[in-house]
């Protein structure tokens, strides 16, 4: 509670003190965000009436222009865009910053915010200032959302037995997708596989671990999920192998998050 006490004197000295007289509503929704966003870039606070004029605003819409977002720098963040979506079209890639929403400045505003503004209804356009690496001056971006459909799971043998498996998500069913592609590719007669999982950021725990089950041995470690009492819960591998016996190489980058790091770290521990 010592922290409570600074806090409260920081803000009686902004009362006392501060050159015009202060909006300390708004001194007060932004000492909660900052609390919430020290923890995580997912965790956020939201203040009553924002969330009642978001839930009302987009009950119902769910056309998107297919942005995954984080928080960096204090802004929206894009770890990555669906394929094929509008953001994927237009050139939007993992690292860039969102600094506005339609208008509206993301450092001020939560993630889930962020998120909502996304939405609305299939056709309507949402206007982005977008920060990119190496640009002195943000770019503004117009895009469609779109009722988005994921794509597929892709696999074939390139050259000399050499497949490549191509995931584009982590989403519930994909785990059998994924068996399918791979049976295909071992009667075709794989000898070696890539497995791209570059700018896959959607996708959930389970989904992950029942396609790193088709790659690891029985009774493997695919990933420990703790909690505040310290008891472990461990996800091992139930079955034997798909592939085994064979090269496997893994395609990551930066917009590889969530899920697709969880099965990409599986792989990589068991060698």
């Amino acid at each position: 509670y010592k922290g409570l006490r600074v806090f409260t004197d920081v803000l009686n000295k902004v009362r006392e003190n501060y050159v015009e007289k202060p909006d300390l509503g708004r001194a007060m929704r932004g000492g909660l965000q900052g609390m919430m966003e020290a923890l995580d870039p997912y965790s956020s606070f939201v203040d009553g009436e924002t969330y009642r004029e978001m839930e009302e605003a987009k009950a119902g819409k769910t056309a998107d222009p297919g942005i995954v977002l984080s928080r960096r720098y204090g802004y929206a963040y894009v770890v990555s865009t669906v394929p094929g979506s509008p953001a994927h079209k237009r050139g939007l890639r993992t690292g860039d910053l969102l600094e506005t929403i339609d208008g509206q400045m993301t450092a001020e505003m939560s993630l889930w915010e962020a998120r909502k503004r996304l939405l609305g209804d299939e056709g309507s356009s949402v206007s982005l200032r977008v920060i990119r690496a190496r640009r002195s001056i943000p770019v503004p971006v117009e895009l469609v959302r779109k009722e988005l459909s994921l794509p597929e799971v892709s696999a074939r043998i390139v050259e000399d037995g050499i497949g490549v498996l191509t995931i584009p998500h982590f989403q519930e069913g994909v785990s059998k997708d994924i068996s399918a592609k791979l049976k295909m590719l071992l009667s075709s007669g794989l000898k070696g596989l890539i497995v791209d999982v570059r700018g896959t950021a959607l996708g959930t725990l389970e989904e992950a671990v029942r396609v790193s089950d088709l790659f690891l041995p029985l009774d493997a470690v695919i990933v420990s999920v703790g909690g505040r009492s310290g008891e472990k819960t461990d996800f091992v591998s139930t079955t034997d192998p798909l592939v085994s016996d064979m090269g496997i190489v893994l395609l990551i980058d930066g917009g590889s998050s969530g899920a697709a790091e969880v099965f990409a770290a599986a792989l990589k521990d068991h060698g």
